[in-house]
């Protein structure tokens, strides 16, 4: 008996089989933005449902509020040997989450490229990232290639900047420029360094505790100069804050805010100290006695 004899049935095995490999392939699709309104039972669901009876186009929609992804089954299918993820974040933040646990949230205007079989990470602008498993990755970026595993830390590196600034907050990194030659650092939990290309790595315990304010969305400050605040404000709002007096740049604060946007953390000063905020477009000037 061979399969021209028995069609229907050769056809029900081989459609079986294709079913088979079609699930394992949905069961590796793991490493997808964690906003990405998808999962693998869904997934089955639709290929079942829409696509049980054409097998020969694979193709899953993907949507959610901030972006649709249209990907391939079929690319995925091919493409195991090296895979590879580009994610873009202009406007706002994301966040990926990968197969051993390790997590990367990228602040907006920023891209990271990773390859998943050689566990490597490309970056340009900043990220934060939580190395849950013992898998070590490479992390490269415009200012020198940074090795990590089981780690958490916050990276900034891009092209357009002077210096890369890592800070970690649990386990270690070690940094090199160029593998077996030139300058190596290792920079360990509670430790921030600011590092100029070929010339310097100046590491410092941490001293800026909202160094992860574009990540939480919250600013606190434990008896903070008032010019440390603004500081930060102009740092994550493109603003410019100017005082009317030396003096009210003294003042000192100790609170907490729900926002890092400038104008909503300007707006509660007045509340909180002796003065008034006059705004003009992206110019904002405190005046009064302060404290």
């Amino acid at each position: 008996m061979n399969c021209k004899e028995k069609s229907k049935k050769c056809t029900k095995m081989s459609y079986n089989k294709i079913d088979q490999d079609i699930r394992e392939k949905l069961e590796e699709m793991k490493e997808l933005p964690g906003n990405v309104n998808w999962s693998v039972d869904k997934g089955w669901e639709q290929y079942q449902r829409k696509y049980r009876t054409r097998q020969k186009t694979i193709v899953y929609w993907l949507s959610s509020a901030a972006a649709v992804f249209v990907l391939l089954l079929v690319f995925w299918i091919t493409s195991s040997k090296d895979q590879t993820l580009h994610i873009s974040a202009e406007n706002q933040k994301q966040q990926i989450s990968l197969k051993d646990g390790t997590k990367i949230w990228i602040n907006k205007n920023s891209e990271v490229t990773l390859n998943l079989v050689k566990n490597i990470i490309m970056l340009e602008g900043e990220v934060y990232i939580e190395l849950s498993g013992e898998k070590k990755y490479q992390i490269k970026s415009p200012h020198g290639k940074f090795i990590a595993k089981n780690s958490h830390f916050n990276l900034e590196s891009g092209k357009e900047k002077k210096a890369a600034e890592i800070t970690v907050s649990e386990g270690k990194v070690k940094f090199y420029w160029e593998e077996g030659a030139g300058i190596e650092k290792t920079i360990k939990n509670g430790e921030q360094a600011r590092i100029v290309q070929d010339i310097a790595v100046i590491k410092t315990p941490v001293e800026d505790r909202n160094y992860l304010a574009w990540k939480t969305e919250t600013l606190q400050f434990q008896n903070t100069p008032l010019f440390f605040v603004t500081d930060k404000l102009e740092e994550l709002n493109n603003v410019q804050i100017e005082f009317d007096n030396k003096e009210i740049r003294y003042c000192r604060m100790s609170n907490k805010f729900k926002s890092t946007s400038a104008e909503s953390v300007l707006k509660q000063i007045p509340q909180l100290l002796n003065c008034e905020v006059e705004q003009s477009g992206n110019k904002y000037v405190i005046k009064g006695p302060g404290c």
